[in-house]
């Protein structure tokens, strides 16, 4: 054990088996020994090539008849493998004193562990992990989604153009009641659907500007539901219950009827096949603070509610309502952007919506949107009238369809026009008689030579021209760059006739 000979032995002090260092403890277990006459306990032990070992010593002391000392017997054990396991199983015990888990040890035939471990936290971590991917994945599509919509908006707003004021100008020169004018009405109707679609991609994507006004949702909501009436099929009833005193909130009007338009399309369409009421009311919210049902701002707010008999939603569905591109309608009938552009809005005017639905038995949209004290500056009531005028006009460009039917549309209007579409000729044809010129239409984006940069060149050759610079989309142009560049108007495309003719003459008459 320690690696002695009995001939290294004879004749040597027991303290051999001992380094300096283990001296202490074995003087101790030595005055332990001759006081109670036994010892018990461990001991470090030294071995002949100086390596050290635990060791399990007993000794005793021998006695005769007259209790008299004679001698000492004693055992010693090597524990060297048992410390280890100790060591093994104090280390094993740490662990699972320090772990999560809950662990068991059985013991049968042989031991036997089983583990059981709570993962809420890990399920947690995975759940927040995957709606983040989520959440990536919607950002990556929205803004593939953007740069598609901003892509196409500019040249599909061109064509909207061109059909819009095409089927204008058949109704005004057809008789009333006519089919020609009726397909033209028709036409025009659905260039709008499809101007407002176009719209929505732009307004979801974040890709196009808001301009907030004083809004009467009393008003806007009764023209809006006169307007849905007559698409309305006749098995779905509209009953409205919309109080008379102005409720004002601070919105963009664009944004505000494509959320009701969008809110009361879908109640209709629930109803389609089954036929039932669709019921929308407008009314006073007033909030307080103690009020724990209302996840928002105390505060007044103008409430609406859109409530239908249709065929409801499922739970399951309930929770993708407001998600982009997600839609329970037939390919061709959805785009799935509708509610997600509800939400939206009411997001960024610091609304709150509510749904309740019930399988079969209908859905109810409430909407609260913040109002405002200021009940004196609602958005006036357009006059339907269309001005006229006499006045000189250079109109530019690059689209061959919008320059004939924009010919057409001065010359209804009275307008003597010069048009052209290479912004290079008009640039000559204005600089050889600036003077011929009242007033000078320009697209935004042509080949060659922009809107702007032609507006610039126009403006050297004779600064009080104005100028009115119309775009299917571009982010490079906008009312508040354009008035920098001493341009005068801006007119989003697609325009119809009375918008057009209202901005030359605020134009011109300004002037």
């Amino acid at each position: 054990m320690h690696g002695y000979s009995k001939k290294d032995l004879l004749g040597k002090h027991l303290s051999i088996f001992h380094t300096p260092e283990q001296m202490p403890s074995v003087n101790e277990a030595n005055r332990q020994l001759k006081e109670t006459y036994e010892f018990k306990g461990e001991i470090w032990h030294a071995r002949s090539d100086g390596t050290v070992f635990p060791s399990w010593m007993h000794n005793s002391i021998l006695r005769d008849e007259t209790d008299k000392p004679i001698g000492m017997i004693g055992t010693l054990t090597d524990i060297t493998e048992r410390k280890h396991a100790e060591k093994t199983q104090q280390l094993f015990w740490e662990l699972i004193n320090q772990s999560n888990d809950a662990i068991y040890v059985y013991e049968a035939d042989e031991y036997m562990v089983a583990v059981a471990r709570d993962l809420s936290e890990r399920k947690r971590a995975e759940e927040e992990k995957r709606r983040l991917e989520i959440r990536i994945q919607q950002s990556q599509k929205m803004e593939a989604l953007g740069t598609l919509a901003s892509g196409i908006a500019h040249d599909f707003n061109n064509i909207l153009t061109s059909i819009l004021l095409n089927a204008e100008m058949i109704s005004y020169h057809e008789k009333e009641n006519s089919t020609i004018k009726s397909s033209a009405k028709e036409i025009h109707r659905n260039s709008l659907r499809a101007k407002a679609l176009i719209n929505q991609i732009l307004l979801f994507t974040r890709a196009t500007e808001t301009k907030r006004v004083s809004i009467d949702m009393n008003t806007m909501l009764k023209d809006i539901i006169t307007m849905l009436r007559p698409m309305t099929p006749s098995t779905v009833i509209i009953k409205q219950d919309i109080s008379d005193e102005p409720e004002i909130i601070f919105a963009d009007p664009t944004q505000i009827q494509q959320l009701i338009m969008n809110l009361c399309s879908n109640a209709v369409y629930a109803m389609r096949e089954s036929g039932g009421i669709l019921n929308v009311k407008l009314e006073k919210a007033v909030i307080g603070d103690d009020d724990r049902s209302f996840d928002g701002t105390p505060g007044s707010y103008v409430k609406l509610t859109v409530k239908d008999q249709g065929h409801g939603i499922s739970a399951e569905n309930m929770k993708r309502i407001f998600d982009p591109f997600f839609t329970t309608k037939p390919t061709g009938e959805g785009t799935g952007l509708g509610l997600s552009v509800v939400h939206g809005i009411v997001e960024e005017n610091e609304g709150i919506i509510t749904v309740e639905s019930e399988k079969d038995k209908g859905t109810c949209f409430q909407l609260f949107l913040p109002t405002i004290e200021d009940k004196t500056r609602p958005v006036a009531e357009e006059s339907s009238s269309i001005p006229t005028g006499h006045e000189k006009i250079l109109f530019v460009d690059d689209e061959e369809a919008i320059v004939s039917i924009a010919n057409m549309m001065f010359e209804h209007l009275g307008y003597k026009v010069t048009s052209t579409v290479n912004p290079a000729d008009a640039l000559e044809t204005f600089r050889s008689k600036p003077e011929d010129f009242d007033l000078v239409l320009t697209d935004a984006t042509m080949p060659e030579i922009t809107g702007i940069d032609l507006s610039k060149k126009l403006l050297e050759i004779r600064p009080d021209i104005p100028i009115i610079i119309c775009t299917g989309y571009s982010h490079l142009v906008s009312e508040e760059k354009i008035k920098g560049f001493g341009i005068k108007e801006l007119i989003m495309k697609p325009f119809e006739l009375q918008a057009m003719a209202k901005a030359i003459r605020k134009v011109l008459d300004h002037q």
